[in-house]
């Protein structure tokens, strides 16, 4: 009995130490949690950069966030935590000229970021210029020039005409001391005239003295041309003084002329189609402002000649299938040769009772042939069939009593 007694005891004081042990466990507090921040401010240079700030905890168990309050303050890396740690946050760059000022909260510490601004812009240069030369004159061939600019170093400035007879072919802007190249027009009439280019507030002057057309003299060489049946082109040269106008006028429609107008020395070229019919003239007229007035060009273009060796056919007068044959040639003599088989030709009549009934047209040398109906009446009668310029006689006997 004594040694159950001591059993009892013994589990007795295990069981009040367990208890004591958890009214312990249950009643400790928990660590207090504080948070430090450092450096609390920053300073950033306009154009922005990266900044970091330690995060210090009392505990490696306290938690902690942090935040940006200003759009250009962006956490790049800590942005929250347990225990210490180190946050780095990216400054945009300020565009503005002023300084401006955010704030980073941290758990319950502020960090605060001061910006510079951009500061004010240097005042631009003071800018003065000048141009050499001022003013030219010019005769009325025209030609190129070039001026000088003088201004200081950072003096923006552009050249402007106001003609368009004067361009500006080089250097119409430029910074600084420099020049610009000009191209005057040439002037073909009697009046002087006169452009600015402006740079700034200077003025650049051009004056083009122009032509006493009533002074031009003229010569038209040659004055006459006569080519094959081919079309192709020939050329008359006019020789004037420069700035001398002229007109270059057809009066054929398959004569065409290559310069309708101009002024000065020139090559005008003629152009004309073919032609395997008749011969044909054109005329180009030339004019000017002169007391000659002008000169006509004339274009005697060779055609093709017809004959036949029978330029009267005798027909009976019950009519029946008649022919007469068609002999070309080319005009003049060095148009001949293989040109002439070439001519085109046609047969025609305007007689009711002759038929033409070779096609047509035709080319080269050929025969006719037709169709003539007999003739009722007791009388002759007479006919044509043209080909070309050449007229045919067609004579018919008249029917016996």
């Amino acid at each position: 009995m004594r040694r159950s007694a001591l059993i009892f005891f013994s589990l007795a004081v295990v069981a009040a130490a367990t208890v004591a042990s958890c009214r312990r466990s249950s009643t400790e507090p928990s660590p207090v949690c504080t948070i430090t921040i450092a450096p609390e401010s920053h300073t950033a240079p306009a154009e922005g950069g990266t900044r970091t700030v330690a995060v210090t905890a009392s505990d490696a168990s306290c938690m902690w966030t942090a935040s940006s309050k200003v759009p250009w303050v962006a956490i790049t890396a800590g942005a929250s935590g347990a225990g210490s740690a180190t946050l780095v946050y990216a400054v945009a760059a300020n565009q503005s000229p002023d300084e401006r000022t955010g704030t980073l909260e941290i758990s319950d510490k502020v960090h605060t970021i001061t910006q510079a601004g951009q500061g004010a812009p240097p005042p631009p240069p003071t800018c003065t210029y000048s141009l050499s030369p001022t003013q030219v004159e010019v005769d009325f061939i025209g030609g190129t020039g070039t001026v000088q600019v003088a201004t200081g170093e950072g003096c923006d400035w552009t050249a402007e005409s106001d003609a368009a007879w004067l361009t500006i072919e080089d250097g119409a802007t430029g910074s600084g001391p420099g020049s610009f190249r000009y191209r005057v027009a040439e002037h073909s009439d009697s009046g002087t005239r006169t452009a600015t280019v402006t740079v700034v507030d200077q003025v650049f002057t051009v004056e083009q003295t122009g032509v006493d057309q009533t002074a031009c003299t003229y010569s038209v060489i040659p004055v006459e041309h006569e080519p094959c049946m081919p079309g192709g082109s020939v050329t008359t040269r006019i020789e004037t003084a420069p700035g001398c106008r002229w007109t270059a006028a057809s009066t054929a429609d398959w004569l065409t002329v290559g310069l309708a107008s101009g002024h000065g020395p020139a090559e005008l070229t003629m152009h004309f189609t073919d032609n395997y019919r008749a011969p044909r003239t054109g005329i180009v007229e030339i004019r000017w402002t002169a007391p000659t007035a002008g000169q006509n060009v004339r274009v005697a273009q060779a055609g093709c000649l017809y004959s036949t060796p029978t330029p009267v056919v005798t027909v009976p007068a019950a009519g029946g299938t008649v022919s007469f044959d068609v002999l070309q040639q080319a005009t003049p003599n060095v148009c001949g040769g293989p040109l002439q088989d070439r001519c085109i030709w046609t047969a025609a009549t305007t007689t009711p009772w002759i038929t033409v009934t070779s096609t047509m047209p035709r080319q080269g040398d050929q025969p006719v042939q037709l169709l003539v109906a007999a003739n009722p009446s007791t009388s002759p009668r007479t006919g044509t069939v043209t080909v070309e310029d050449m007229t045919v006689q067609i004579q018919q006997a008249g029917t016996t009593p």
